[in-house]
């Protein structure tokens, strides 16, 4: 019998030319769901930020709940170390109500007896004031830890050396305000705002205290709303520099004021937390005269549905 002209063979594998549309496809699809992965982990980072701010604000009220005011934004003058022995600021008094209470028993007893930047624990990192976004945010620094997470000090500038003491927010020099002294309403008022670090190989690490919760000098710790969030003006600090970063302005003259904006790694704005407890993302389009409003505590301003 003779064998058919034409016989079914099995493929031992694909061409060189198929293996090439094969692996063109595969990049294809890749590049079609690449952005829809960045974004998604974007939104996961997003919402971490949001939780973090949630606990904050549930720790201002529960400390409020118990000292019936809020915690001063830092304790000594604006560029002033020697006013009282600690340089502390707003965050270090949350930590018993943010589950660090270990932390915050080995150095509750040095806050009259040496300064805080010396303090034991200084370096130890507490994730709930480190945004995820950040690349830099849970740095450790000259100052110790420094967080992403900055109180509101009000609509202005901060002041200038020994100042600092009267402003229109909530968060300044030995500030002692409770949630009566908030008659704009407490969903119109901002308590806690975003701020971004530096890389540490970037920066005069001894000049470098945003967001140094164990060192309080220009105010790092507190931000202002007189600029909307992301904005391109510079903060202004007393000694700090940097040229491969914008937003950080230097100056030798302790005359001048010094202000830190809020500002983020989420796309289009940063994340606030508010006199309520609610965590509001603002966008850095809004109207800078109500974004002002909203860093005042009494102003009066009516801002309801605008933002």
């Amino acid at each position: 019998m003779k064998k058919p002209i034409f016989q079914n063979r099995s493929r031992a594998g694909l061409s060189a030319i198929e293996v090439i549309v094969l692996i063109l496809m595969v990049l294809i699809i890749a590049a079609l769901f690449m952005p829809a992965a960045q974004r998604s982990r974007g939104e996961a980072r997003r919402v971490g930020c949001k939780n973090n701010l949630k606990q904050l604000g549930l720790a201002l009220h529960n400390y409020h709940d118990i000292h019936e005011v809020l915690p001063f934004g830092q304790i000594n003058d604006i560029r002033t170390s020697n006013s009282f022995p600690s340089n502390t600021t707003w965050a270090l008094y949350l930590y018993p109500f943010l589950e660090q209470d270990r932390l915050h028993e080995q150095f509750a007893g040095l806050y009259d007896k040496k300064k805080s930047i010396d303090f034991p624990v200084k370096d130890t990192v507490v994730s709930v004031l480190a945004c995820p976004s950040d690349p830099h945010g849970g740095k450790v620094g000259h100052a110790g830890f420094q967080g992403n997470y900055a109180g509101c000090a009000g609509s202005n500038l901060f002041g200038s050396k020994g100042e600092g003491t009267d402003l229109d927010g909530m968060f300044y020099v030995r500030s002692s305000l409770s949630i009566d002294n908030v008659t704009d309403g407490l969903s119109q008022t901002i308590l806690i705002g975003e701020v971004i670090q530096t890389p540490v190989a970037n920066f005069d690490a001894e000049k470098d205290l945003t967001g140094a919760y164990f060192f309080g000098w220009d105010m790092e710790s507190c931000f202002s709303t007189l600029k909307p969030p992301n904005t391109k003006i510079p903060d202004s600090r007393y000694g700090e520099f940097s040229s491969n970063f914008a937003w950080i302005e230097h100056t030798d003259d302790e005359t001048l004021p010094t202000v830190t904006y809020s500002r983020s790694h989420h796309k289009k704005g940063s994340q606030f937390t508010f006199g309520d407890g609610s965590v509001r993302f603002i966008a850095n389009e809004i109207d800078p005269e109500i974004y002002r409003a909203l860093g005042t505590r009494s102003g009066n301003e009516k801002v309801a549905g605008k933002f």
